[in-house]
């Protein structure tokens, strides 16, 4: 049997051509949100690698549709070292995630019930945050 991009898929694509098709869709996407450049290009580079690491951007908020193009292939969030007050609950939505990190953001006190939603999630670090 042969395959393609590591492993078959149903309809003929394959992973790399998976990963290709969402990397594009989620370049789209960030276009269309009118985000910071620095943001836009974070994200978009994390549809295909699964990592997101945005600590030290001097965020004070994640904009919640930021995350909706990374729903089906976000492994890691670092927001660490920011100055986040609240976690959009679209977070829920991330399906694959498996690290949070929200250390160090002071004003953060509490975290969306919809975090719940993450049943990969297997490590949350909130340490110094509110």
């Amino acid at each position: 049997v042969a395959t393609t991009g590591a492993d078959a898929r149903p309809g003929g694509r394959g992973r790399d051509e998976e990963a290709a098709a969402a990397a594009t869709a989620a370049a789209a996407a960030m276009a269309a949100l009118r985000l910071d450049p620095v943001l836009a290009q974070a994200l978009a580079g994390a549809t295909g690698a699964g990592f997101l690491h945005l600590a030290r951007a001097g965020l004070s908020a994640l904009p919640p549709p930021a995350l909706l193009p990374l729903r089906a292939s976000l492994v890691r969030l670092d927001l660490g070292y920011n100055d986040m007050r609240q976690l959009p609950p679209q977070v829920g939505t991330l399906q694959r995630l498996e690290e949070l990190w929200v250390n160090d953001n002071p004003g953060l006190a509490d975290l969306p019930e919809a975090l719940a939603n993450c049943s990969a999630l297997r490590m949350l670090d909130a340490r110094a945050t509110a």
